[in-house]
Parts: structure tokens; C-alpha cells; sequence
């Protein structure tokens, strides 16, 4: 998928074991940006992080509940 906006996009993601037995999902990310837009840009890319790690989180949980799926 080509964005003409949005560059070089690069992530990592960290898990951290908590001490109750859960996960901490860190993601960060940098990209370049389309002059005068990473302002804009960046509340959407916020979000769309968000919605990821918590998809990542739901469906690792899922998996947890049923391995054989």
C-alpha cells in the first residue's frame, strides 16, 4: 500500500510481562511526513496504533482462552 503523504514508516513493538500476570503492548513508530502535514497526521496515526495494539491484544487473549483456534 502506497501513501503519498507518509514515508519511511518504520515501528517497534515492545511486550512487557506485568507483575499480574498480563502484558504492557508498547508500540512506537516514526514516519516522514508530507511538509505541513505531520500535524495532521498525527492524531489519526495515534488512533490507528491504538486500534492495533489492542487487536493484537484481543486476539492474543482469544488465543490464551482457546489455543487450538
Amino acid at each position: 500500500m502506497s501513501n503519498p503523504f507518509l514515508k519511511n514508516y518504520r515501528a517497534e513493538v515492545l511486550l512487557r510481562e506485568r507483575p499480574d500476570g498480563g502484558t504492557t503492548i508498547i508500540w512506537r513508530g516514526s514516519y516522514d511526513a508530507a511538509f505541513g502535514l505531520h500535524f495532521l497526521l498525527r492524531p489519526s496515526l495515534r488512533r490507528t496504533m491504538r486500534r492495533m495494539a489492542q487487536g493484537v491484544a484481543r486476539a492474543y487473549g482469544d488465543r490464551l482462552a482457546d489455543p487450538w483456534t
